[in-house]
């Protein structure tokens, strides 16, 4: 999806920030959990767990919210959406309802056509809003149902 959004050549991946660091197993997990709790108690807070962790977003190799520019994030966004619709399709055999807000805010011509033409190709229900007229003129009305508010 992202490829489709970005063109070849540009690479989304993602790495995952864990407080847990080279824990190996279960009783490596509880061990440092053991560890922190008193510390936990005393702070009045959590400071390692999975609540903590997080999910980094690469392009090309590079933190996305540090190295790209805002149409890029959001299409990053919109392209790990779509991905993980996919996913649930695959896995559950079921269409899923797609919401997609404000998809052009930040995209330009190209990558607002492209994602139109990927959302279309699923066959999935899909909401998408915009504040911009040409993005609904720019679809066949044949092919999908337009409500302007």
């Amino acid at each position: 999806v992202f490829q489709d959004l970005f063109g070849e050549g540009v690479d989304l991946s993602l790495r995952y920030l864990t407080t847990f660091g080279g824990v190996q197993s279960e009783l490596e997990a509880f061990q440092l959990l053991e560890k922190y709790l008193e510390r936990e108690v005393r702070v009045k807070r959590p400071l390692v767990g999975l609540n903590l962790d997080d999910v980094e977003i690469l392009m090309s190799g590079r933190p996305i919210k540090e190295f790209g520019s805002q149409g890029q994030i959001r299409a990053a966004t919109l392209a790990l959406t779509v991905a993980t619709a996919r996913n649930l399709y695959n896995s559950l055999q079921q269409a899923p309802v797609l919401i997609l807000d404000d998809v052009d805010s930040e995209l330009d011509e190209k990558r607002r056509m492209s994602l139109l033409r990927v959302i279309k190709a699923t066959g999935w229900q899909v909401f998408v809003t915009s504040t911009n007229l040409a993005l609904a003129e720019s679809v066949s009305t044949e092919e999908i149902n337009i409500l302007f508010l």
